[in-house]
């Protein structure tokens, strides 16, 4: 498998998108807005554009995956728990990276490292996330994130409030 991927900016009814959907690994979205379905879907390889959805610009597909072309907000440097475990939801990368996560932790006890394993699944579900830090950039490698979509997942956790 590749490890450059393509971004596929789909949009349309709810319905037309949710099979569209049906069966994709990694996708972002989808988010309503107004009753219209808006959805990346990431792949090694181009893809035919689904019945019934429509593709959209990459300006369009950016302003509602939280930045915009060429004037993007700043990277924040860290975001609560709460607020990067929202934007992995959203992204659908939430269980890929809590799986990812606990295989780290899994070696580390192998490793003999309890106390490291005990502490990395602590700061899993406590710790907020810094940008700069290893278990980020660990992550980022195993999801296959580029640098931008990493940067992109920090900015859409930041918007995170409740």
């Amino acid at each position: 498998m590749s490890d450059t991927f393509i971004d596929h900016a789909w949009y349309g009814p709810p319905a037309a998108m949710a099979a569209a959907l049906a069966g994709q690994a990694n996708v972002i979205g989808p988010l309503v807005l107004d009753g219209v379905a808006y959805a990346t879907v990431r792949a090694p390889e181009p893809l035919p554009l689904p019945p019934g959805v429509l593709s959209m610009g990459p300006q369009l597909s950016r302003v509602l995956h939280g930045s915009w072309m060429g004037d993007a907000a700043p990277v924040p440097p860290e975001v609560t728990n709460f607020q990067a475990h929202t934007a992995l939801r959203h992204a659908g990368l939430f269980d890929a990276a809590a799986a990812a996560v606990e295989a780290k932790a899994a070696a580390m006890e192998e490793a003999g490292d309890t106390l490291g394993a005990v502490t990395l699944r602590e700061a899993w579900v406590k710790a907020s996330f810094v940008r700069a830090s290893p278990l980020i950039a660990d992550l980022a490698t195993v999801l296959k994130l580029t640098e931008q979509q990493l940067d992109d997942l920090f900015r859409a956790a930041a918007a995170v409030s409740v």
